[in-house]
């Protein structure tokens, strides 16, 4: 269900049948605790052991305190070991059980162990700067792609510009290959995206992963954050410049003004390097580099400080406090989860990709190894991007995403055993939300150059999702892709066989096909999606709409002002979807391990069936039970309620979208087949009428002639007879002329 409608249903659960007598349900913020089954222990008895503990570890003597702590040290490793094993050999149900319950002991005083630092970027925090720094990055005729300026705090503030750059050059060697990617001399400006890794957040060594297979538990140092970079690429004849140094003996000056930041970048952040970037051209100095520093003192002072929420679809208690709060800063830019939306193009994703589109969203739960494929970059990325966008709140959680050995994320999450309804995070917390797709074993590169391909090749690198536009990573797609997304056509066809078309989803793995097959409640509700985007189109088309200002090479923006059929209206869809996949499986689980008298409650008396059928088939049992081996199913099911199916319906989001007669989806197709018939009939018919007036032309205009010749001799008795045929060829004459 939508989180639009969480609230009403949770208003009316009293009329739920398979609810508990005694249950306290107030209404906007439900007790979790009273829900919980006798699958678990008490959440209630849990909590006091909490607080409990470390009341007693005051009384203790030092020397016992810190026998304590060796000992809750190893019994840590040992959780560690139980609740994830690798993907080949899944954890029993009976494993997982003893993994929540020796998780949720650990102490207070253990979860205080983690420094501030390495936390994950709890999005109601404030945070100090959002742009980490700005470069410039040439090419140069021999020494190929190289940072040619660099401005961030510590260059404005004592560091040289050479020193800098050295120290950067040895932190990031590929970030000039990623700032100018192959394909961008194709566009008169282009963007790249990508992301890079800040050690610790204060080493700026360069980051290389371990050659041999490292455990979890064997590398529990490995600390970091993913950064992310946005390239924004133009090129102009060497001729059109003030002043031509001696080293230009290329005919086009190519350069790329890099953003660096801590969050994925906005559309009102692009915009600005965009502008920044053709006004840097259009100088035709690039001696004169004021304006690159400029736009980092603005920005500077723009996002420093900010902080990162979730949408409020209602006036939460929280954000009330949180707006009178007197102790935040009042200069605190807030960004919210849809601000990174914006700019993206989900229409087009689907347009491009049809059903497929929901085959790759599960190969991505199921943490495949993704590769996107595509000479424009601006698409390459974007695509990408929304694709992440289908999982809630994904975007704002991408700080493990630029290595496979972060983890900070998930090692520092706790159990949720509350939920407010009027609390968006709340309730995708609650929900497991975001899903942890890129942890330990899988990360995220939007453009991967040839100089990083030791990244997909090491044994540390599990699963990926990453954008290439050079044709040479195809030929090797069979040893590093699982399935590869070809956006539009390679400009080497022999890298690719002749049946692969525009927008084609290529499954290279074998094993996989079974497992992303669509059932049919799948294929319905993807068609069901395509069908009201469909619909738009025909409206547009139908109401010759003039097509808005496009945002930054995204020439698909919506032209009707309309929910359905947009982005947000796909965005919720699927995560309608995601929900009742997790319920469902929630559900599943429940009902494999329930006893006799639990299950009287969900049987109906008179027909002697479950009052809520088990829907997870409908999902494809051959991808659940592959899902269910994965490390980002199996830490949603150790954090989250075991009967979150009591809150979120566990029903495939087919059967909401055609659950009336009058559905969108019968609608839509029979407008659609009205629509297109007409058209057909209208291209049959007008040749035949053409034919018609020809012919009927050709026979007035010989009667005509005739006339002519008869009135040509003597007056006869004929002549009311020839008066007629006046009349009528006055009246064919005009005809004719219209």
């Amino acid at each position: 269900m939508s989180l639009l409608y969480i609230s009403d249903n949770i208003n009316t659960m009293d009329e739920n049948p398979w609810k508990d007598e005694g249950d306290d349900i107030e209404e906007g913020n439900v007790d979790i605790e009273a829900s919980i089954g006798s699958l678990l222990e008490s959440p209630a008895e849990i909590a006091i052991e909490e607080v409990q503990q470390p009341l007693e570890s005051e009384e203790r003597s030092d020397n016992n305190e810190e026998a304590a702590q060796d000992k809750t040290q190893e019994e840590t490793q040992d959780v560690v070991k139980t609740e994830i094993e690798e993907q080949s050999n899944p954890p029993s149900e009976e494993t997982l059980d003893t993994s929540i319950r020796q998780n949720m002991e650990a102490t207070s005083e253990e979860k205080a162990e983690i420094p501030a630092k390495h936390k994950p970027q709890l999005q109601d925090s404030v945070q100090s700067s959002l742009v980490y720094g700005i470069c410039i990055v040439d090419f140069h005729h021999i020494r190929g792609p190289e940072i040619e300026h660099w401005v961030d705090s510590q260059s404005l503030h004592g560091i040289g510009q050479s020193d800098r750059i050295k120290q950067i050059n040895e932190m990031w060697p590929s970030l000039p290959f990623q700032s100018l990617p192959d394909g961008a001399h194709l566009f008169e400006e282009s963007f790249a995206n990508f992301t890079l890794i800040l050690n610790d957040g204060s080493s700026e060594d360069s980051f290389e992963l371990p050659a041999e297979k490292r455990s979890e538990w064997e590398d529990n140092a490995v600390r970091g954050e993913t950064l992310f970079g946005c390239s924004c690429i133009r090129q102009m004849p060497t001729s059109d410049l003030k002043t031509v140094e001696k080293g230009m003996t290329r005919s086009i000056v190519q350069k790329a003004i890099v953003m660096i930041t801590k969050y994925p970048i906005t559309v009102q952040l692009r915009e600005k390097l965009s502008i920044v970037t053709t006004s840097f051209f259009h100088q035709r100095d690039f001696h004169d580099k004021e304006i690159i520093d400029s736009l980092f003192e603005n920005v500077s002072i723009l996002y420093s400080p900010f902080k990162v929420e979730n949408d409020d679809l209602f006036e939460s208690e929280r954000g009330k406090q949180q707006s009178h709060d007197q102790t935040q800063p009042s200069n605190v830019k807030v960004l919210k989860e849809s601000d990174f939306y914006v700019g993206l193009n989900l229409r087009d994703l689907l347009r491009t990709l049809g059903k497929n589109l929901l085959v790759l969203f599960k190969a991505l739960l199921l943490e495949k190894r993704i590769i996107f494929f595509s000479k424009n970059l601006m698409k390459l990325s974007n695509f990408q991007y929304s694709l992440l966008s289908l999982i809630p709140s994904l975007l704002l959680n991408l700080k493990d995403s630029g290595s496979p050995m972060f983890q900070s994320l998930t090692s520092a999450r706790n159990r949720i055993t509350s939920l407010s309804t009027s609390d968006r995070q709340s309730v995708l917390e609650f929900l497991g939300l975001p899903l942890k797709i890129f942890d330990r074993g899988g990360f995220f590169q939007p453009y991967l150059p040839l100089q990083q391909l030791d990244f997909l090749r090491n044994a540390n690198t599990e699963w990926y999702v990453i954008g290439a536009s050079n044709d040479l990573l195809l030929g090797q797609k069979d040893k590093l892709a699982d399935v590869v997304v070809y956006i539009d056509f390679p400009q080497n066809s022999g890298a690719v066989s002749s049946a692969h078309t525009f927008g084609h989803l290529e499954i290279i793995d074998p094993t996989l096909k079974d497992q992303l097959a669509l059932t049919h409640q799948d294929k319905k509700f993807i068609s069901f999606l395509i069908s009201e985007c469909d619909k738009v189109d025909i409206l547009e088309e139908s109401q010759e709409l003039q097509p808005q200002p496009s945002v930054l090479n995204n020439n698909d923006f919506p032209k009707l002002n309309t929910f359905k059929g947009g982005d947000d209206f796909i965005r919720y869809n699927f995560e309608d979807y995601l929900i009742g996949l997790l319920a469902c499986s929630k559900y599943d689980q429940f009902l494999q391990r329930a006893t006799d008298t639990q299950l009287q409650s969900f049987i109906n008396p008179s027909k002697q069936e479950l009052l809520m059928p088990n829907n997870i088939a409908q999902f494809n049992s051959a991808w659940v039970d592959r899902w269910k081996q994965t490390r980002n199913f199996q830490f949603f099911n150790i954090y989250t309620d075991d009967e979150s199916f009591n809150f979120f319906e566990p029903v495939h989001q087919a059967d909401r979208v055609d659950s009336s007669k009058n559905s969108y989806f019968s609608q839509n197709f029979k407008a659609m087949g009205d629509f297109f018939n007409k058209r057909l009939q209208d291209l049959k018919r007008k040749p035949k009428e053409a034919e018609t007036k020809e012919n009927e032309a050709e026979s007035l205009e010989a009667e005509q002639t005739d006339q002519d010749k008869c009135t040509d001799g003597d007056v006869t008795e004929d002549t009311p007879k020839n008066t007629a045929y006046s009349k009528f060829n006055a009246w064919a004459q005009s005809w004719k002329k219209q």
